[in-house]
């Protein structure tokens, strides 16, 4: 399992990506799945999107083959190959409000495709040497935030141009970030460093004391809580690993159940209670059970 989303509208409709069976859909909130491979070449799906401005919509990238995006037609039920460039690799995906447009990131920069175009253009400055983990959106404000492989945690917002974060003397490689329409303000990534926090929109970052976390081990998904901003999970590489207060202490959910290679991991609900985590272990369960009271006292 590499890769979970759930449709915005319709909270019983989750997908699954794949390592060899490309897309796994349920309609009725995990209790059972089918492929949904129409269209694809290559199944080694690793990123799933929904298309925020048409509902049953989804957008999916792909590990192997000659790169490139599947974009999904509900009617059709079937995903069609769109290409920046003939084998481009495509890391991460973000569609942009107000009619902005879509940005593709890639393992040289970023690419911005604006409404009503077919063309993809390259941004310039330092974001065009760089590989692109993670782009994710405030969902307040017109910024959107980038993790790269080398320097800071970029931000951007106008056209867009990207600027490095302030008041970070190190250069971490950030793998994922996490934002929340309900706390805007605060944005987490997941680095080299470990955890790292903004409290003001990703003007400025500190690194969090990762007590409980194990060491070196790379931190490839975040959530952040629907109803508390200090609860956090983390999935990495040895297990899923969850928070209290803020990614200061963490600890292994009391169950043990979810100890694999978690690479995608969800909340479910608004009451921040019910999970949903991607194991990609092999030789591990191919689907983890969906959660409920996580981390309960």
């Amino acid at each position: 399992m590499n890769a979970l989303q759930i449709d915005p509208s319709n909270s019983n409709r989750i997908l699954i990506g794949t390592e060899y069976q490309g897309i796994l859909i349920s309609e009725d909130s995990g209790k059972s799945w089918k492929p949904s491979n129409h269209g694809f070449i290559h199944q080694q799906v690793s990123w799933i999107l929904p298309d925020s401005k048409e509902s049953g919509r989804f957008l999916a990238g792909v590990h192997s083959g000659g790169g490139g995006f599947y974009l999904y037609d509900e009617q059709m039920r079937a995903w069609t190959l769109s290409h920046i460039e003939p084998g481009m690799r495509i890391l991460s995906f973000l569609i942009l409000p107000k009619d902005r447009g879509r940005l593709a990131g890639t393992e040289q920069g970023v690419y911005w495709q604006q409404d009503g175009q077919s063309r993809w253009t390259k941004l310039t400055g330092s974001i065009a040497k760089r590989t692109i983990y993670s782009l994710d959106l405030d969902p307040s404000n017109p910024v959107i935030y980038a993790g790269t492989d080398q320097r800071h945690l970029p931000s951007i917002c106008g056209n867009p141009e990207f600027s490095h974060a302030s008041r970070l003397q190190t250069q971490p490689r950030a793998w994922c970030i996490a934002t929340s329409p309900y706390y805007p303000e605060f944005v987490y990534a997941g680095t080299s460093l470990g955890l790292l926090r903004s409290w003001d929109r990703g003007t400025t970052w500190n690194v969090i004391s990762a007590f409980g976390l194990p060491d070196r081990v790379p931190i490839e998904s975040l959530g952040i809580s629907p109803s508390d901003k200090n609860h956090l999970l983390a999935g990495t590489a040895v297990g899923l690993f969850e928070s209290r207060n803020g990614g200061v202490h963490w600890t292994r959910p009391a169950d043990g159940k979810i100890a694999g290679h978690v690479t995608s991991v969800l909340f479910l609900d608004d009451s921040g209670e019910k999970i949903l985590a991607a194991d990609n272990h092999q030789g591990g369960s191919t689907i983890q059970e969906i959660a409920d009271g996580l981390g309960k006292r």
